[in-house]
């Protein structure tokens, strides 16, 4: 019997299926013990080109709710027809957005989570109250650790910017008030040429730059490289968040803070 087939015969409560490990950090964040959770992608997929086998769509078929990013799941229009209620997160928002990484993003995270608890809360109307509550709690601890982080780098001095690998974090790095910031690959997992590297190593010897961000499983050696020819130091973040949504938010914000170092 396989985990999904034994989750809906043990569990009374309806089953959720998410695409990614940060979707269902947030909407488990939000439903609580009323709903049973199953994540699509593996831990340590890249949810860029994973693509689910043919067993996984079968069993998502048994799922009572799939959410989805939109913008990142190659596979997320396949997964969605065959759900019984499908819900893309990015439909919610009042524009397209062009970093497809929302769940980093505090100015459409507070969009987010009013929807998915509206979702839940339609779905198991006996859970209303619960729900709203760990959504007020969740929003309240979203402001604090994001506007403490504000804060801290509000202390560091002329302007400083910050190196990425890849532009998942260029949100969250706006929010924080960082204003120059260099993204060395635009479009991954396609590497920067030669020229594009040159060029970017040239703009941060210029500039004042706190460090680089280095993704977990980042392919290539780019940011290594452009991080020693820039003394540059470099912190890894993962964009994949695991477990309660806003204690790996707020771990990844403390990284950013230490690093930056600018209340010393």
């Amino acid at each position: 019997m396989n985990l999904l087939i034994g989750l809906i015969l043990l569990s009374a409560k309806p089953l959720i299926a998410s695409s990614i490990t940060p979707v269902t950090s947030i909407v488990k964040e939000i439903g609580g013990n009323c709903f049973s959770y199953f994540t699509v992608t593996p831990p340590n997929a890249n949810p860029h080109s994973f693509e689910a086998p043919p067993s996984t769509v079968k069993e998502i078929s048994n799922a009572d709710i799939f959410f989805y990013v939109g913008e990142i799941e190659p596979d997320g229009k396949v997964l969605c027809k065959v759900s019984k209620h499908c819900i893309k997160l990015t439909d919610f928002l009042p524009i397209r957005p062009d970093n497809p990484h929302i769940w980093l993003s505090p100015s459409y995270m507070d969009i987010i989570i009013d929807s998915v608890s509206r979702v839940l809360t339609e779905y198991v109307p006996s859970c209303g109250d619960s729900i709203e509550s760990r959504k007020k709690l969740m929003k309240r601890r979203i402001d604090s650790i994001f506007n403490n982080a504000k804060t801290t780098l509000a202390r560091c001095h002329n302007q400083p910017g910050v190196v990425l690998y890849h532009p998942a974090f260029a949100d969250m790095f706006k929010f924080l008030g960082i204003k120059n910031i260099i993204v060395l690959a635009a479009a991954p997992p396609s590497e920067p040429s030669a020229k594009e590297v040159l060029t970017d190593i040239k703009s941060i010897k210029k500039g004042h730059y706190l460090f680089a961000v280095k993704e977990l499983n980042t392919p290539g050696n780019v940011i290594n490289s452009v991080a020693a020819e820039t003394n540059l130091k470099i912190i890894e973040l993962s964009p994949l968040l695991k477990g309660k949504y806003t204690d790996a938010m707020s771990l990844v914000l403390k990284k950013v803070e230490n690093a930056a170092n600018c209340s010393r």
